[in-house]
């Protein structure tokens, strides 16, 4: 399966952290992406100290170590939008 950015990036992975955009249906992520890749990415994303190393193996198998990698730091790239995306809120709350 092939990690489409746009798609995984700008709609996925942030939804994970409470972010979610008005103009995605969300349904369509169970059509594009499998679920172990789900699987380990909420696992990564929500309880990364339960991520275990047969946790790893387990998604994409016959994917490279690299693209694993790759789908993590898409994963971490999420995560510090949806803190930034959160800090900038509560300073415009602040300033009103």
């Amino acid at each position: 399966m092939f990690l489409d950015p746009d798609i995984t990036n700008m709609f996925f992975f942030p939804c994970l952290y409470g972010i979610r955009y008005d103009d995605y249906d969300y349904g369509s992520v169970n059509v594009l992406l499998e679920r172990s890749l789900k699987v380990f990415v909420k696992t990564v994303a929500c309880h990364p100290e339960q991520t275990t190393a047969r946790v790893y193996c387990s998604f994409w198998r016959h994917f490279r170590h690299s693209e694993k990698v790759h789908a993590n730091l898409i994963v971490m790239e999420a995560q510090l939008q949806a803190a930034l995306l959160y800090t900038l809120q509560a300073i415009t709350h602040y300033m009103r």
